[in-house]
């Protein structure tokens, strides 16, 4: 499977690293003003992004949240996120769901993260779908669970109701969880790729290591129509395994 991604940005390492991230504007159609946020991957020496992410909420005034995972690297700073998230309260809510890095959390105990994420307000998303009636229509957001870990369960997690915008938050970008979905699906919003981390003239680990060649993603950046759908696919903000980003700048995305 060939990946190829258009670079965004130069290089960030270091200090650089704690810059705040671009705010990427897409129009979707969405009823409300929605900020999607993934892959912060918090370490003890950067909480300062995640200072960065909540000064962006303050200013963009977000009806909505959703956050599609990947929160820390370490079980205090996952707490201490959820904490300050708590201060947060948009209009329509927040809503989340696992990344592979948050299954490591607390030994494991999903249950423990569970009540991490969801002390904050938020709701987790495992395989559930939550409706939101707004003023101008209903939201049904789906969330399943992180196919890295678990097989996940998209089939029928969405109503047969007409004029209803639907939302599918997967960790992982896969054809496959989009396809189990259905046809009906207006936005499916992913991370987990970081764009690559390091891409050189569009090619990225994925192309040149043959990483996880197996999986099937729609793509790893960006947003790109998949069918009938939108597919929103975050290079997030923090970093795995290397503290570097070439090419593939951090961001948020405001969803319109």
């Amino acid at each position: 499977m060939f990946y190829f991604s258009k670079p965004s940005g130069g290089l960030q390492v270091g200090a650089s690293l704690l810059k705040p991230p671009i705010v990427q504007k897409h129009a979707v159609n969405l009823p409300v003003k929605t900020l999607f946020v993934s892959d912060l991957h918090i370490r003890k020496n950067t909480w300062k992004t995640t200072e960065n992410v909540f000064s962006a909420i303050k200013a963009l005034e977000p009806e909505l949240i959703l956050l599609g995972g990947d929160y820390a690297e370490y079980n205090d700073g996952f707490a201490r996120f959820f904490d300050a998230l708590s201060f947060v309260s948009p209009r329509y809510g927040i809503f989340a769901v696992e990344g592979n890095n948050d299954y490591t959390r607390f030994n494991s105990d999903h249950e423990r993260v569970k009540m991490e994420i969801e002390k904050s307000g938020a709701r987790l998303l495992r395989d559930e779908c939550a409706s939101i009636e707004t003023e101008k229509g209903m939201i049904e957001i789906a969330g399943v669970r992180c196919a890295y870990f678990e097989k996940t369960h998209p089939e029928n997690l969405f109503s047969k109701k007409d004029g209803v915008y639907r939302i599918l938050m997967a960790h992982e970008p896969l054809k496959s969880t989009l396809e189990k979905a259905g046809e009906n699906v207006n936005l499916m919003l992913s991370g987990h790729t970081h764009g690559g981390q390091v891409n050189v003239l569009g090619f990225t680990c994925y192309e040149l290591l043959q990483y996880e060649p197996h999986l099937h993603y729609t793509h790893i950046a960006g947003l790109k129509k998949v069918g009938n759908t939108s597919v929103l696919v975050s290079r997030g903000i923090g970093t795995s395994k290397f503290a570097v980003r070439f090419g593939a700048r951090s961001e948020i995305h405001l969803l319109m």
